[in-house]
């Protein structure tokens, strides 16, 4: 589930999102607030996978229904992706953040991804690959095209099934460090995703 953007029905692009990963009724979610404004001091250049309604404060947005797909797109300078979480999509979205930041293009990718390090997509393309890890408390709501959170029918706040995680490509262990500072948050505990890097440290 949850995305930067969405699109139905198309399993790895643009960021569709089933309801079951909620237990709503909804297939669209969009990354919270709380992100949105942590992401804001890094000036980002990118979301590949963007909504029509531009909510991730980037300089350029893929939006699938423009015509624009991310995975089809070269990724530059700072770059956030939440990507589509429906089947098979998340190991062909981490495999492109890695892939766009080893060939140079991006200098930086933060992810919003499920933490699910067990996965074969977090072997591929995460664990020795990225350079950190948050480790976000609790379950994220996510939010609807209103900016708000996600409810039931009963009006209770919708969180995800499962718990988050935000992972950093990067360049250089300079950029990752730097990344990495910016995004201190109450919420997230960062550790290293390489055997040398160790625990980076977590909080404000």
């Amino acid at each position: 589930m949850a995305c930067g953007g969405y699109q139905r029905g198309l399993p790895g692009v643009g960021g569709y999102a089933p309801s079951s990963a909620t237990g709503g009724d909804s297939d669209e979610f969009y990354t919270p607030r709380w992100v949105r404004e942590l992401l804001e001091p890094l000036k980002l250049d990118m979301d590949p996978c963007s909504p029509p309604h531009r909510p991730i404060p980037a300089t350029d947005h893929c939006v699938l229904t423009e015509g624009r797909n991310g995975l089809e797109q070269d990724w530059r300078g700072r770059v956030f992706c939440n990507p589509p979480y429906n089947g098979g999509a998340l190991e062909v979205w981490t495999a492109k953040c890695l892939m766009e930041v080893e060939a140079k293009r991006a200098e930086v990718v933060i992810g919003l991804i499920p933490l699910r390090p067990g996965c074969n997509y977090w072997h591929a393309s995460i664990w020795d690959k990225a350079w950190a890890i948050g480790l976000v408390a609790g379950r994220v709501a996510f939010e609807g095209l209103d900016g708000k959170p996600m409810r039931g029918p009963k009006g209770q706040v919708i969180k995800a099934s499962f718990e988050s995680a935000m992972v950093v490509w990067a360049g250089s262990e300079a950029v990752a460090r730097a990344t990495v500072a910016r995004l201190r948050h109450e919420r997230i505990r960062w550790i290293g995703a390489r055997e040398r890097w160790g625990n980076v440290g977590s909080g404000t």
